[in-house]
């Protein structure tokens, strides 16, 4: 029987492959150089321990941190966690007040919830237009009423790709004496983040988006535990500057490090590269079919995110005819595809149209011209707008 070939990748968002560059500076963390980094005693030891600062100095880079601003965790899902609930949990004697969106990741949001549910805190969720845009004269109100301790906002979206101003939302947060928390897993490696530039005060992403392992992320924290106090949400050894305990996974923690270090010299050229690709194929697929929805404007969005829909289409009807692609209908985070996605939901979209969207997140593979065995823009979008008149027949 003849193999199946594999169906081109158009879920980068969800999850990128790993680099083999990254591979590579990671294998020997797991045979050979396999030392406990807290063992100080000797040679292998030590080897560990310089790794993981040498990786720590490359993270801290890519986002214009310094190296004792960066705290690795297994996700970003956890460093979302550690970010709002350690800010909660440092002072316990204080009702807290969360400003947050109705579009952000299910980290942020669950977590919020659940420090409702433990009645430490109470949240505001801020609602956006149907471009998924906040106001900002609604922003500052909200954070300056009752002097909020957090203002959470994601700097860009992961089923619409829309980005959030958070130099302004810092500058609005700070005004108040409030932190404000940044969620950037999307937008590491794929828009600018410079967190002396925007004066963030905590901020989450992942080493799986940007070619990177998955098990591995980073919280960063302006100025470091001698400026922001948190509590640790996993105790033991008291590795990570005392704020997640448990050996550290060295080789996850080194091929983090490359990933960042790639993306540093790399990104300008694939966002670029990326923004031209997602233009061709977005006006390629009006021109085939002019009623189909794509959210958000691109000039406000990552240049890796198309989210389309074609009214009386089914997403799933759609994924199913389109076998030599994966893409996906929302968010991977999503315990159930069948429930509607919250995202769209907050901007406004009945149940029936968000059945009909699909989530193309393009990568850096699709830059490089050279690279026969992915579809132009015009082949794609005339596979998605033949699937579609079938469909619709």
């Amino acid at each position: 029987m003849a193999q199946q070939s594999a169906p081109v990748y158009l879920d980068y968002a969800a999850t990128t492959p790993v680099d083999r560059r990254v591979v590579d500076t990671m294998h020997p963390f797991f045979v050979e150089q396999f030392g406990n980094p807290n063992s100080l005693d000797h040679r292998l030891g030590w080897d560990a321990r310089d790794a993981i600062e040498r990786a720590r100095v490359q993270v801290a880079m890519l986002i214009n941190a310094s190296p004792n601003e960066i705290v690795f965790t297994s996700s970003a899902t956890e460093a979302i966690n550690l970010a709002i609930k350690g800010i909660v949990l440092s002072n316990r004697s204080k009702h807290h007040r969360l400003v947050t969106t109705t579009v952000e990741h299910s980290a942020v949001l669950q977590t919020c919830r659940q420090l409702e549910e433990w009645r430490l805190s109470t949240t505001e969720y801020l609602p956006v237009d149907s471009d998924g845009c906040l106001d900002l004269d609604q922003v500052e109100e909200s954070v300056a009423a009752n002097a909020s301790t957090m203002l959470s906002v994601m700097h860009a979206n992961n089923e619409t790709g829309t980005l959030y101003p958070i130099n302004e939302l810092a500058s609005i947060a700070h005004r108040s004496g409030s932190l404000l928390m940044t969620d950037a897993t999307q937008s590491v490696g794929k828009a600018n983040v410079d967190v002396r530039a925007s004066q963030v005060d905590l901020l989450a992403f992942s080493a799986h988006k940007i070619y990177g392992p998955k098990g591995i992320g980073a919280l960063f924290i302006r100025g470091g535990l001698s400026r922001q106090e948190l509590s640790p949400l996993i105790v033991g050894g008291g590795q990570e500057h005392g704020l997640r305990s448990g050996t550290e996974n060295v080789a996850a923690i080194v091929g983090f490090g490359k990933a960042c270090e790639i993306t540093m010299a790399e990104q300008m050229q694939h966002a670029e590269a990326l923004g031209d690709y997602q233009r061709d194929f977005e006006l390629k697929l009006k021109a085939l079919h002019p009623d189909v929805v794509v959210l958000s404007d691109q000039t406000k969005r990552l240049p890796s995110i198309s989210n389309v829909s074609f009214p009386g289409v089914e997403s799933k009807e759609l994924i199913q005819e389109l076998r030599g692609y994966a893409f996906s209908r929302q968010a991977a985070c999503a315990t159930s595809a069948a429930k509607p996605s919250h995202v769209l939901q907050a901007l406004g979209r009945t149940e029936p149209q968000c059945r009909q969207a699909i989530r193309i997140s393009f990568g850096k593979s699709f830059t490089n011209q050279a690279n026969a065995s992915l579809p132009s823009a015009q082949k794609l979008a005339s596979d998605i707008a033949a699937a579609v008149s079938l469909l619709r027949h």
